[in-house]
């Protein structure tokens, strides 16, 4: 052992030691006040013991005992930061060391550690928010999300190597994951009960029956549970997304000579489209008539992953004189992916300043890329669902985690995308293989396609919105633990070697997240059985089905028992089609459901409240 790592272990025992030392010293007038002032918040913790010993050391951290349960979670807040900050530090040595060239090992370590960083930013979001006093609807959301991250790094664990298990930074990862998995339990716990008790004086017509509980909502915004209009989408995002991609499609045909863009042989060329300050300066069009489509078919996308998460060094930035989108009563594109300097799409992505609406309008082609999205504010706009394609093979099979699968993975807020699809080709035999991956919050999709194996689109974290897009997959192939809402897709239901499960949610406690499936139509291609409707992958599974024409092979029990717990809410309503059924297994809760109110986007993931289409 080097003595940089025996440093480390000395300063990790001597840190324990003290925290040990610090929970035995705290009086108990503190622990019962804590008691007393929050009896359930341990009670859905994964490890009660550790989330007491949290609220003591959040008490210790005050110095006083605290007043109020905005004291208490602000403490705890800066604990398990401290704590997620560790687990950064640890899951880089392992990734750094790269344990006897494992590279499964080093994959899973290095999404615990984005995944460690991405709870960071949440955790401070949140942190910012109960300390300032504002934005407190979007904090339960937050921590939400947070919590996910680390779960999923705490699920890591069971797949490193028995090499890796004998580091001591990875013991110290796991101790502290699980730790700061715990005190995001009772975090968690913490704002449900502020959250119930913020709605208690509400009237009837300002709350909604939502995850068993009422939840406030706006009642000049939530829509009933038949809408599925766009109108919420001020000053009309999806018209001017629909507009500027006819409007693009049409000059790039028109660049490249009428020549059918999908040959993959067109001329790019770069649109600067945005006005001057006095709006007197014609539209820029540079054309660029050597470059093809960013790479060509084939399995590359594996090699080229861990390049394509860094900058550039030819892209450039956009222009100086570029506007947010709400300058133009059109949409404009910032950069076309093609033209000089943007030869990729992660190139375009890199290009973005951050902050503000950055367009990307991607022309008909193949794109041969894993792309990793860091900047918030991004827009990607396709020629459409059936002429833009982005795909790739990574996948567990190849040696990459589920998270750092995704052939396209957004870490994120305020991401948008209109017209792409998002392809894995791994297929069934190489198990999880993500083709688009959701972890910022506040991302929407619309006219999208979504084609994969196992775990084809994963709904991470976050609120999330997709409207009319086409989904394709074999098993678990819409997962994980977003507040996400799904209207109006066409399911497209692929062989698998074994059965067929639409959907996997992660829900592990009892946060407002979950997956709505509304309006969807399920298709199956040939050889298609024994389709369920989901599992719960996580003891407090949330699914919900409305309106849902399903095909003739869905089984009559509807879902596949996996990790079903108290907590879990999988339902339907309104079914229809050959597939339809009056009930369901009888371990499924609560099963078939006539009341979906509280279950539209605009009061299930706040959409209305978020997705103006405009940005700063």
């Amino acid at each position: 052992m080097d003595t940089m790592r025996m440093k480390r272990v000395a300063t990790w025992t001597f840190a324990g030691l003290g925290l040990a030392l610090a929970v035995i010293s705290c009086c108990q007038t503190a622990d019962n006040y804590l008691v007393i002032s929050h009896p359930d918040a341990c009670v859905a913790s994964s490890n009660r013991t550790h989330c007491a010993a949290e609220f003591r050391v959040a008490r210790r951290s005050l110095g006083v005992v605290p007043q109020s349960s905005e004291q208490v979670t602000m403490a705890m807040v800066a604990a398990v930061q401290a704590q997620v900050a560790a687990i950064f530090e640890a899951a880089d040595e392992i990734k750094a060391s790269n344990v006897r060239n494992d590279h499964f090992t080093n994959a899973m370590a290095k999404s615990c550690a984005r995944q460690a960083n991405i709870a960071l930013r949440y955790l401070g979001q949140a942190a910012g928010a109960i300390e300032a006093g504002t934005n407190q609807r979007d904090v339960p959301y937050w921590l939400a999300a947070a919590d996910t991250q680390i779960g999923n790094c705490v699920d890591g664990f069971q797949t490193f190597s028995p090499a890796a298990q004998g580091l001591p930074a990875y013991i110290h990862l796991q101790y502290t994951a699980k730790k700061a998995a715990s005190t995001l339990d009772a975090l968690v716990a913490i704002t449900n009960a502020a959250a119930k008790a913020a709605t208690a004086t509400a009237t009837e017509e300002d709350v909604a029956p939502v995850h068993g509980r009422r939840m406030a909502v706006r009642s000049s915004g939530a829509g009933s549970a038949g809408s599925g209009a766009l109108d919420w989408l001020e000053p009309g995002l999806y018209a001017q997304l629909e507009e500027l991609q006819t409007r693009m499609n049409a000059e790039f045909a028109a660049a490249a000579g009428g020549e059918d863009s999908e040959g993959g042989a067109l001329a790019r060329r770069q649109l600067d489209d945005d006005d001057d300050d006095d709006g007197d300066k014609k539209d820029k069009k540079k054309k660029d008539k050597n470059s093809k489509n960013s790479s060509s078919k084939g399995n590359k996308s594996s090699s080229k992953s861990s390049k394509s998460s860094k900058k550039s060094k030819s892209s450039k930035k956009a222009s100086p004189n570029a506007k947010p989108m709400v300058a133009s009563p059109k949409l404009r594109a910032s950069v076309t992916v093609g033209s000089a300097g943007y030869k990729t799409i992660q190139s375009a992505v890199d290009a973005a300043p951050g902050g503000k609406r950055f367009v990307i309008y991607i022309p008909a082609g193949t794109y041969n890329e894993q792309i990793v999205i860091e900047t918030t504010y991004i827009v990607l706009i396709g020629a459409g669902a059936d002429k833009t394609i982005i795909t790739g093979d990574a996948s567990y099979g190849s040696g990459s985690g589920t998270f750092e699968s995704a052939t396209v993975g957004v870490d994120s807020d305020r991401f948008v995308a209109f017209g792409i699809k998002f392809v894995n080709t791994a297929g069934p035999d190489n198990h999880q293989a993500v083709a688009f991956r959701a972890t910022g919050d506040q991302t929407a999709l619309f006219n999208c396609a979504f084609d994969g194996a196992q775990d084809t689109l994963y709904v991470d974290a976050g609120r999330q919105y997709y409207k009319n897009c086409w989904i394709g997959g074999s098993m678990d192939f819409i997962f994980g633990d977003a507040a996400v809402v799904i209207d109006s897709p066409k399911i497209q239901l692929h062989p698998s070697p074994s059965f067929v499960t639409i959907t996997a949610s992660g829900r592990a406690s009892d946060t407002p997240t979950g997956i709505v499936i509304r309006n969807a139509v399920v298709g199956a291609d040939r050889g298609v059985t024994e389709v369920y409707l989901g599992r719960p992958w996580k003891k407090c599974a949330f699914t919900v089905f409305i309106n849902t024409n399903l095909p003739a092979m869905v089984e009559k029990d509807g879902w596949l028992s996996w990790n079903e717990g108290s907590c879990m809410f999988l339902a339907e309503a309104g079914s229809k089609g050959p597939g339809a059924a009056s009930s369901r297994a009888s371990w499924v809760d609560p099963g078939i459901i006539t009341d979906v109110s509280g279950y539209d986007a605009n009061t299930f993931t706040e959409v209305n409240t978020w997705l103006r289409g405009v940005g700063p």
